[in-house]
């Protein structure tokens, strides 16, 4: 062998080494391009979910003032109402004392005349009645004034306590967004696996199980439902027996991995809520999954 054959060998051999260097690095670049495409693409949705919810609570927040105004205006309204009618009941005490003052002063009048300690007698009576009445009627007066305190205080305390039940709804139903939106991104990018016409899970399938369980346990107030799904190929029956079994065998390793099993339901839908209708393997296969649905 020449040595200008050899050399020719050694370039082709070098050129050879270079492409599957520059092939090797393209697909490495591809594929971490695709990676940060898919993270951008997180971001933005994670940001119009975040928008999405702000505006909720400042929806919900708004009716709340609302509702909170119009309270207000009726419990002023009640208040302006009970000081009228206390108003008119003092007019109407006051004119009834009167017209009985000047009653008894007309019959002492027509009667005949009385000497001056009787005189003096009829007044202190007079005087007296008066007092009584006076006493009554700031008597009805202060127990009106308690009424319309304690009706305020009541609507008062009564819409601090809707206040309360509606800012505790919103800190759930913000947590319940969470829990959901955090499941569905680990299933988003992997499904649960388990071997081929079977409920045991892949080896991939348990690590799947292990991230939702993580989860799960920074959302301990909520209870799960474990929904088994399968394609529509196939026996239906076995479809439904299948889904339900895969369902039971996420829970137990959910349970395993520290969930309370009072939290869980498992449950099996077969081939009833295709996600596709569509024909062909690479189609209905998206219908065979496990999802996690928050019930309380």
């Amino acid at each position: 062998m020449t040595k200008r054959r050899v050399l020719c060998i050694l370039i082709c051999v070098f050129l050879f080494m270079g492409m599957i260097y520059f092939i090797s690095s393209r697909g490495k670049v591809s594929k971490e391009s695709e990676t940060a495409n898919i993270s951008a693409k997180n971001k933005i949705a994670e940001t119009k979910i975040e928008a999405k919810e702000e505006k909720k609570v400042a929806t919900i927040k708004e009716t709340v003032k609302k509702e909170e105004t119009k309270e207000n205006e009726q419990l002023k309204t009640q208040q302006e109402k009970e000081q009228k009618d206390i108003t008119s009941s003092k007019e109407e005490e006051a004119k009834k004392v009167f017209e009985k003052e000047q009653q008894k002063v007309s019959e002492s009048e027509n009667e005949t005349p009385q000497t001056q300690p009787q005189i003096e007698e009829t007044k202190e009576e007079i005087k007296g009645e008066i007092k009584g009445d006076a006493q009554e009627i700031e008597k009805a007066i202060k127990e009106s004034e308690e009424k319309i305190s304690r009706t305020a205080k009541e609507i008062s305390n009564k819409i601090v306590g809707k206040d309360k039940e509606e800012e505790e709804a919103l800190k759930e139903e913000a947590k319940k967004e969470a829990a959901e939106r955090e499941i569905r991104e680990i299933l988003r990018l992997n499904k649960i696996e388990f071997e081929t016409a079977s409920a045991k899970l892949t080896p991939k399938g348990e690590e799947i199980v292990i991230q939702i369980a993580t989860i799960l346990k920074k959302y301990p107030e909520f209870k799960i439902e474990i929904a088994g799904h399968t394609d529509s190929s196939g026996n239906a029956d076995f479809n439904r027996k299948l889904s339900q079994q895969r369902a039971e065998t996420v829970k137990k390793a959910l349970v395993k991995e520290g969930i309370e099993e009072k939290r869980l339901i498992a449950k099996g839908y077969g081939e009833n809520k295709p996600l596709v209708q569509k024909e062909g393997e690479e189609k209905i296969k998206e219908n065979r999954r496990v999802e996690f649905h928050i019930i309380k």
